[in-house]
Order: C-alpha cells, then sequence, then structure tokens
C-alpha cells in the first residue's frame, strides 16, 4: 500500500535507481546537452550510491529499485512489445530496424538497460534517471506522473507508468493521468501534510501545470489546499527542493536568495490568491505551528553542491552530502542526526539526496 503526506515523517519505503550504463554515453562533447557540467565515474558513483541505499536500510527503509521492478513486469506480463513501442514513441523514433533490435533481446534486464542507454548511444540515453524524485510523485495513496521539462528527460516517466500499471506492489492505487498539457516535475512538489502541497514554479513548472495539479487534488478531496512558491527560472535553482526543503516538524532550510525574492501564492477551492506575508508567517499560519524556524543557506557554492536538498528519513533527521561543511554543521547544532553521503560523483549531476529519492511509504 502506497501512502505519502508528508516529507518529514519516518520513511518506509522508497524507490531508487542505482546510476549504470546510461552514465557511459557521457563525454565532453554532450554533457551539457544531458544537463550534467562534469563527467561522472560510473564505479564510483556506483559505490556512493549503495551507500545511500544502506544508509537508508541501517535505518529500516525498505529500498527498491526501477530496474527490479521493471524486470518484474516485464518477467510477468505480457507486455514487452507495448513498452518498447511506447518507449521508442516517447523518444520520437519510428525505426523499425531499432524497434526489431530492441525486441531480438531476450533477457529482460538486458533490454532494460538498453532503454536506460539508448541502446548504448543509437537514441538517446537517461543519465538523469538516477534522480527519481521527478517522474512522478506519490501523493496520499495515488500516484501522479509528470509531463517532464526537456525532451531528453519525458522517457524517464515510461517507468512509472508500466510499474504503476502492471506491478502487483503499485496497481490498484489512484492514477492521476499523465496527460499535463504543461511542464511540471517532481522536484518542484513537497508534501507539507495531508491537507497541503508546497509546489514550486521554477525553471521545470510552469504556474499552469502548478494550478493544473492542485486543482486536480483539491477536486479530488486529496488536499485542501496548495502554497505555489515562484522560484528564479535558473539552473542553479532548477527546482523548489534543490533551494528550500523539510527537515523537523518546524524547521526548513532555505537558500538566501530564494528566501529574499520569494513570491508566494495560494490555491484553494475558491481560488488563487497572492500572499503579501512573509513565508515564516505562511507557513505558522497554514501548519498551525507557532514556532518556524529557517535555517538561511548562504553559501552559493554549498547551495549549488545541494546543501539545501536534504532527504528527511525522520523528523530530525536527515542524508545529506558530506561537500558541505558548513550548512552540515549547522544542521548538527540544531541536534538534526544528519548521515553524511559521499558526493564526489553524484553531485555531478547536480541533485542531491532528496532528488535521489522517491519516497513510497512514510508513517
Amino acid at each position: 500500500m502506497l501512502k505519502v503526506n508528508s516529507e518529514i515523517n519516518t520513511l518506509k519505503k522508497v524507490l531508487l535507481h542505482r546510476p549504470n550504463v546510461e552514465l557511459n554515453v557521457l563525454n565532453e562533447n554532450n554533457k551539457q546537452e544531458y544537463l550534467f557540467d562534469e563527467l561522472p565515474n560510473l564505479s564510483i558513483a556506483q559505490k556512493e550510491h549503495d551507500y545511500f541505499s544502506k544508509i537508508l536500510n541501517d535505518n529500516n527503509v525498505e529500498v527498491v529499485y526501477i530496474l527490479d521492478l521493471m524486470k518484474e513486469v516485464l518477467d510477468s506480463n505480457n507486455v514487452k512489445e507495448s513498452f518498447i513501442k511506447d518507449y521508442l514513441k516517447q523518444a520520437n523514433c519510428d525505426d523499425e530496424k531499432i524497434y526489431n533490435e530492441f525486441l531480438k533481446i531476450n533477457d529482460n534486464k538486458e533490454l532494460l538497460l538498453n532503454t536506460f542507454s539508448g541502446l548504448n548511444g543509437k537514441l538517446q540515453a537517461l543519465p538523469n534517471l538516477y534522480f527519481t524524485r521527478d517522474p512522478f510523485t506519490i501523493i496520499d495513496n495515488g500516484i501522479a506522473i509528470y509531463n517532464m521539462h526537456t525532451n531528453l528527460r519525458k522517457r524517464e516517466t515510461i517507468y512509472g507508468e508500466y510499474i504503476n500499471k502492471y506491478h502487483d506492489d503499485f496497481k490498484g492505487h489512484k492514477y492521476y493521468a499523465p496527460n499535463f498539457d504543461y511542464q511540471i516535475e517532481g522536484g518542484d512538489v513537497i508534501l507539507l501534510n495531508k491537507d497541503i502541497i508546497a509546489i514550486g514554479v521554477s525553471e521545470r513548472t510552469t504556474l499552469n501545470a502548478a494550478k493544473e495539479l492542485s486543482e486536480r487534488l483539491i477536486s479530488n478531496s486529496i488536499i485542501k489546499q496548495s502554497l505555489i512558491m515562484e522560484i528564479p527560472s535558473k539552473r542553479a535553482c532548477m527546482h523548489l527542493d534543490t533551494v528550500f526543503t523539510r527537515f523537523d516538524e518546524n524547521k526548513f532550510v532555505i537558500y538566501k536568495e530564494i528566501y529574499d525574492n520569494l513570491k508566494l501564492k495560494l490555491i484553494n477551492e475558491k481560488g488563487i490568491f497572492d500572499i503579501s506575508e512573509s513565508i515564516e508567517i505562511t507557513l505558522e499560519k497554514l501548519l498551525n505551528i507557532i514556532d518556524i524556524k529557517l535555517l538561511i543557506c548562504d553559501d552559493e557554492i554549498e547551495q549549488w553542491n545541494d546543501a539545501c536538498n536534504t532527504l528527511c528519513i525522520g523528523p530530525n533527521k536527515i542524508i545529506v552530502y558530506d561537500i558541505n561543511k558548513k550548512m552540515n554543521k549547522r544542521f548538527k547544532e540544531l541536534n538534526t542526526v544528519v548521515y553524511e553521503l559521499p558526493s564526489k560523483e553524484l553531485v555531478k549531476g547536480r541533485g542531491g539526496p532528496h532528488c535521489m529519492s522517491m519516497p513510497l511509504i512514510r508513517e
């Protein structure tokens, strides 16, 4: 049973993708096209990601992987041909030879690895797949599958669609259709509690998409209100969760540039309204919490290295990258339990522990 209503309740089950052959497609000529600033070393990135999984396992979090779930889907259902066709459709490829090349792959794990790598570069690869937060979100006991910002990443949603439709652990849950007319990504969706979500309007998510998702959820009585947070449309602030996350009942971390310039709106059943009050007062009123504390990150380099991108695995208990020494020290000064994740290679994709995880069950 999937169930997520917050960012801070104890994490019980999470979906990850261990970086794989898709990273081998990156080179100096295509790295920026693939949204990478530097070339990651695959073997080291895998070791770092394995350490991420170990932290989660050591804290009694069940970890499941896209590759394993999709292999189970293909092994147990007669959907191989339709999956290949849908994958190629999303890749805007109608080459019969490419289709037959995929079809001839008998081992389903090998087939999936080839979809990750784009047949070793014959099609565009999916090197951003380890950021599992973005293609879809579990909201309450349903799943919202999104319309990704770049054509490069749109195919990532196909795994969520097939897992949701065919995997025994997913099928039967409510499904908020993937046919969003506007661009939206999961890194801009933060669940504040069972009644309220925050949605970032950003480089990757439009205001129209934020309104559409909010209205769907409100009309289906999934939530009551949506806090819209408008942030700069630039790569350094690509998603809301790169500049703002929650790590305890009354504690949030936020990047100073965002804190100084944040524009807020509220959507409820009556419509959409501008908010003139500060983010602290707004959160206090919405969440009915008297003492909201904002930990402000004022270090541009540490923010670029995802200092604000915390994964909360329980109240005041977070996973962060080890590279951000100043912010990690400040978290600890607040008596936060901090698990530091090696970040030499994973950080090169510009996303932290929050980006790399899709919660499936929280208490």
